[in-house]
């Protein structure tokens, strides 16, 4: 049973075989045929059975036969193509491959023949031969493959056309011609199309053997057998590769004319330079057809950077990654840089493999940039960078388009350049309108300071008279005494006027200053517990500063004034809490210096800064800030003289002071002090405990107010003093001449008819040297002392001034004893 099944199974095999099978015994009589090889014959299984094999062949092909039946008797076996008879009378070719069948002993019992049916081959071949010599003959190339795609003939033609020899396309596919121009899926639809028995036509880009480009109209069509099953495909090709040339040069100038158009219509438009010149790559890209177009414009620094100024396309991070320049280097050397440093264009036909391009190669790859133009851009013999156009295909740029192209270049230069033009000067306009508004702003200041200041030298003479007999007349009361408490209030009210005073004298610049080589950094310390007192537990308040600050000369009373007018006004923009930040810092400017604003002039300066949190103001507030009685705040809560203060007391120092300020984003005010190399000098300390005030020296007093005159002469004498008086400078020389070695000690004012006091000191000192002079002043003009500043070896005391503080000054120059060859210096 088991033995039947099997040979049921077998029988089955061979009966589905898609060859036909035949089996014949030792005389040659057929002993089986399945039903594919009796159907290769045209008859039935049963009909083929006794039939001897040569009864199918013709006389040829018998004679050939006879001699392989010997080869099979021998055991050999035998293929061989055989035109084989079909009973209706036609031929047919079959491929037979003949195996011997031998017994256990080795004896020859049979043949088994494996059948394949060529006749379709045959007959194409057959058309192809009677056909041959008309297709060796035509113009247009043709290409037979067969179903696997094989090439198995071409004619003549596909040799001129491609270069390739018979010989070398013969057993190859049709992809040793593929350009690289159409993607795996264009050649998936051909390819689909003809297995499918349709005729693909269409045009496709190849490649010669020299590996040029060409263009072909091709039409595929399929070669089917006589039972109409594909085996064979023919193709013919017509080389349209000069009219694609044509076309394509046609469509690049028009492409390259409708670019040009478009941005010389752009240029027209532009008003600023960095959006037209993006506006620019993107024509390019859009309308251009495109893969990358960037601008690069030369800088002329130590490097020769190429900076990327505009760009569209398909950039990814490309433009990032370039670091290229135009310095004759390796990174130089490629299209770009050779463009800006020659002043030619530079055109990369093939990025992959042009030597220029090795840095950039691998990046490029990436993008799918192939080649590229880089164009410069020149303005009267100037190269002011490149214009920069990248394709996905080589050799994009042809003479004609980079023609157009390096004419849209040199527009390109004309724009930047008069755009360039055009922020200038605006840029110069703007600057003129500044420098003017600061001019009418200093002169509106200075003619404010002027008024200031002759109304504050009036006025201190007559605060110092109403301070001075306030207080005679206060000591004139017993404790107990109510009239005591007006006296007070009197007293009060002066102070405050003469506080007032003091202020527009430091914004008018007409106060004297008594500057001292310092640290700043010293000075701010000093102050620190005064100003956290000051500001509240409310803002967090930073000091930062420079260990190694370098040395200022400035009035140290003036520039804690100016610490703490900042402090204060930073805390009142930040009602709600903040950061306040006081740091310092060392700062060198030159005409180039980054950051260097205008109002600061080249030199070497020691900064102090101050920043807030706050509100911060807007321009129209920042262009009145200094002014004197301008203020934001609610009435009652400010005079408006804090800032204008500062302003004096830093302009009046020699120093700059420069703001910046946003709504809603804080402010910072700079204070620049000229930097100076000089060492410490030494000064005249400030009295511990309770001062002297009595004495017995002779004083000569040089004052031309009488009110003023007599309050300090009834001062001095009323402590022990012996007081000689005089009105003008000129009496006061006489007087110290009549008693030129019985007076120790000068106090004058600085302000007189007849000569002001800073001219009688200096004839006085010519007379005796030794003689120490208190100047004293409601304001000085700055002729006298040198722009309001003290000279070496000069006491000065500001009024408005109570007869107290004049005594306490007088004792202390006396005693004073100086170290060496100093001088007596001292403070208001």
């Amino acid at each position: 049973m088991k033995r039947r099944e099997n040979e049921a199974l077998y029988r089955q095999i061979v009966e589905t075989a898609a060859e036909g099978v035949w089996l014949v015994d030792a005389r040659g009589v057929t002993q089986f045929a399945n039903r594919q090889m009796a159907a290769m014959l045209g008859y039935s299984a049963e009909e083929m059975v006794g039939k001897p094999f040569v009864a199918v062949l013709d006389e040829e092909a018998a004679s050939v036969a006879k001699g392989d039946w010997d080869l099979l008797k021998r055991g050999e076996r035998v293929q061989r193509e055989f035109p084989l008879r079909r009973k209706e009378g036609a031929t047919t070719w079959a491929l037979i491959n003949v195996s011997p069948i031998l017994d256990p002993k080795g004896a020859f019992t049979g043949a088994l023949a494996m059948v394949t049916d060529t006749g379709g081959l045959k007959n194409a071949e057959e058309d192809l031969r009677l056909k041959g010599a008309a297709l060796d003959a035509a113009a247009n190339a043709v290409m037979i493959a067969d179903r696997p795609g094989r090439v198995v003939w071409v004619n003549p033609a596909f040799t001129r056309v491609t270069g390739y020899g018979p010989e070398e396309v013969l057993g190859q596919t049709p992809r040793l011609l593929r350009s690289g121009k159409h993607d795996e899926g264009f050649y998936r639809d051909l390819w689909q199309t003809i297995l499918s028995g349709r005729v693909w036509n269409g045009e496709i880009a190849n490649r010669r053997k020299d590996g040029s480009l060409y263009y072909e109209d091709m039409t595929i069509a399929p070669v089917r057998d006589r039972r109409g099953e594909v085996f064979h495909f023919i193709a013919i090709k017509q080389d349209i590769t000069g009219r694609k040339i044509a076309e394509e040069a046609l469509r690049r100038a028009n492409r390259a004319y409708r670019t040009l158009s478009e941005c010389n219509q752009a240029l027209v438009r532009a008003t600023e330079e960095s959006p037209w010149l993006s506006e620019m790559c993107r024509i390019l890209v859009e309308i251009g057809g495109y893969r990358l177009a960037w601008i690069g414009l030369a800088e002329q620094d130590a490097k020769k950077t190429i900076r990327p100024a505009a760009h569209a396309g398909h950039a990814a991070g490309y433009l990032e990654a370039l670091d290229i320049t135009w310095a004759d280097t390796e990174r130089g050397r490629g299209p770009v840089g050779t463009a800006i440093r020659t002043g030619q264009p530079c055109v990369a036909r093939d990025m992959l493999s042009d030597p220029r391009f090795v840095p950039w190669r691998e990046e490029a790859a990436k993008r799918g940039y192939v080649s590229v133009a880089a164009l410069p851009l020149i303005f009267k013999g100037q190269v002011l960078g490149s214009l920069n156009i990248y394709a996905a295909e080589p050799a994009a740029f042809d003479e004609q388009e980079l023609t157009l192209m390096t004419e849209l270049a040199g527009d390109l230069a004309f724009g930047i350049s008069s755009l360039q033009a055009h922020a200038h000067r605006e840029e110069a306009t703007e600057a003129l309108r500044q420098k003017e508004e600061q001019l009418r702003q200093s002169q509106k200041m200075e003619a404010v300071g002027r008024l200031a200041g002759g109304v504050a030298h009036d006025f201190n003479n007559l605060l110092t008279a109403i301070l001075g007999y306030g207080n005679f007349l206060k000591a004139s009361f017993e404790s107990g005494d109510k009239r005591l408490e007006d006296v007070k209030e009197i007293l009060a009210s002066a102070e405050r006027a003469a506080g007032l005073t003091r202020q527009l004298l430091a914004f008018s610049r007409k106060q004297v200053l008594a500057p001292r080589v310092l640290d700043l950094n010293a000075v701010v310390s000093n102050i620190d517990k005064m100003l956290r007192r000051i500001i509240g537990e409310d803002i967090k308040f930073t000091l930062r500063l420079d260990p190694g600050l370098k040395r200022a000369r400035v009035d140290p009373g003036q520039i804690e004034q100016v610490a703490m007018n900042l402090a204060v006004n930073a805390r009142d923009a930040m009602p709600e809490g903040g950061d306040l930040l006081i740091e310092t810092s060392n700062a060198v400017f030159d005409e180039q210096s980054p950051g260097r604003h205008d109002v600061i002039p080249p030199g070497s300066y020691v900064m102090l800064a101050v920043s807030d949190t706050g509100y911060g103001m807007d321009e129209q507030t920042k262009s009145r800030l200094f002014e004197p009685f301008f203020t934001t705040k609610e009435k009652g809560k400010g005079t408006g003289l804090g800032l204008s203060t500062v302003y004096g007391i830093v302009k009046q120092s020699g120093g700059h002071i420069w703001v910046y300020s946003e709504l809603g984003k804080g402010s910072v005010f700079k204070i620049y002090l000229p930097a100076t190399e000089r060492s410490s000098e030494p000064f005249i300390e400030e009295p511990a405990g309770s001062p002297k005030l009595k004495g017995s020296e002779t004083v000569l007093l040089v004052e031309d107010e009488d009110l003023v005159r007599n309050l300090f002469r009834r001062a001095l004498k009323s402590n022990g003093y012996k007081v000689i008086e005089a009105k003008t400078g000129a009496e006061g020389l006489q007087a110290f001449r009549r008693h030129l070695d019985r007076i120790q000690l000068v106090v004058t004012d600085m302000v007189m008819p007849g000569g002001g006091g800073k001219i009688l000191g200096d004839q006085i000192h010519a007379l005796r040297p030794d003689v120490k002079i208190i100047y004293m002043s409601g304001y000085t003009d700055e002729a006298i002392l040198r722009h309001g500043q003290l000279g070496s070896g000069m006491v000065f005391l500001q009024k408005p001034l109570a007869p107290n503080r004049l005594l306490v000054k007088v004792r202390q120059v006396l005693d004073y004893k100086p170290k060496g060859n100093d001088e007596p210096k001292g403070r208001p």
